[in-house]
């Protein structure tokens, strides 16, 4: 990719975990050793409690176990794809199974967070000295976890504090060992910093300084993701925003970004929007690029599309569509490439 002019932010790129909770990332291997080694954690939020309280479970629609949607499973024991893929994965997030990884991650339950680290240590030890990377993300959209059995990780900023700050301060250490030019690229938490409900809240990220650096570091940058389809799922009901939600579109991304800018300015750091987009049809797709592109531009923010091409990603908003810049047969989408064309000062 660096030949042909692309440089490369390598992700850690997960949602809901791993497969055998429909979601991608980690091995499975691990997810279902951790299921399987801790069995009533994984299936329960509260343990006996959760006999009582799952009428107010299901309203809030959270703790569902995931083998109550009765979906098939393949060879691995993993459910199938075009089952997982009847509802939005979003919602597997909430799942008994979803929220125990989560935490098993950042608690190192069966020393998960460890064997984390020591595969960012492989891997940036591989390609930190490569001149088309330009950092490391260790986490892509990371989940708050189990937050029935701890509500004080609904508390703002209270996540990023104190779960993924020393987990990001472990992995930090790691590239400074490969590399001490690499930089991290690290991203607050998805929920609660975010909130879809009353019209969107986005809250300040909890981080007091770059993890494992100091306020102004040239090594970390903040990173997140917008979408408007996270604004509601009426939103994006066809999975893509709908144009009669110009407005409302608008203002969450400058809610997003504006408030990411103000944590990024905090600690003095450079601020990147690397997913957004996710789009597949001119109308819709040309308003949500030109939207995120023009409230980056005001923030002077960084961005990067989703994505490039097809990979058969189970876990999208746009469900099985070509979101990427080219059609199943190869065909370009230009109106999409020419939406994302934008004029730049050039660095002196």
């Amino acid at each position: 990719m660096g030949e042909a002019g692309i440089y490369t932010l390598v992700d850690a790129h997960q949602d809901v975990f791993a497969r055998s909770i429909c979601g991608e990332g980690v091995p499975d291997f691990y997810a279902q050793d951790l299921m399987m080694n801790h069995k009533t954690k994984a299936t329960t939020c509260l343990g006996k409690a959760d006999k009582f309280l799952q009428p107010l479970y299901d309203i809030a629609s959270v703790c569902k176990d995931m083998e109550s949607y009765g979906y098939k499973k393949d060879e691995n024991g993993d459910y199938i794809i075009s089952d997982c893929q009847k509802v939005n994965f979003g919602e597997y997030y909430t799942s008994t199974q979803s929220m125990f990884v989560f935490d098993a991650l950042f608690k190192n339950i069966d020393d998960t967070q460890d064997k984390f680290v020591a595969f960012w240590d492989f891997t940036s030890k591989a390609l930190t000295h490569n001149p088309y990377v330009v950092g490391f993300d260790p986490l892509n959209e990371p989940y708050v976890g189990n937050w029935i059995r701890d509500p004080r990780l609904l508390y703002p900023g209270r996540f990023d504090r104190t779960r993924l700050a020393p987990m990001y301060e472990r992995t930090f250490e790691k590239y400074q060992k490969n590399d001490e030019d690499s930089i991290m690229w690290f991203e607050p938490a998805t929920f609660p910093d975010v909130i879809s409900n009353f019209g969107g809240i986005i809250t300040a990220a909890g981080f007091k300084v770059p993890p494992g650096g100091q306020i102004g570091s040239e090594n970390h940058v903040m990173n997140d993701h917008t979408y408007c389809c996270q604004l509601n799922s009426k939103v994006c009901a066809s999975g893509e925003p709908d144009p009669a939600y110009k407005e409302e579109c608008r203002e969450w991304h400058k809610k997003r970004i504006g408030q990411r800018n103000i944590d990024a300015q905090n600690l003095n750091i450079p601020l990147h929007i690397s997913e957004f987009g996710a789009c597949l049809t001119e109308g819709p797709c040309t308003q949500e690029i030109r939207q995120v592109t023009e409230v980056s531009d005001e923030n002077l923010a960084g961005w990067a599309y989703w994505e490039f091409k097809k990979y058969e990603d189970l876990t999208t908003s746009a469900s099985t569509g070509f979101e990427g810049f080219y059609n199943a047969d190869g065909s370009l989408h230009t109106w999409k490439v020419k939406a994302l064309a934008r004029t730049y000062f050039m660095a002196s």
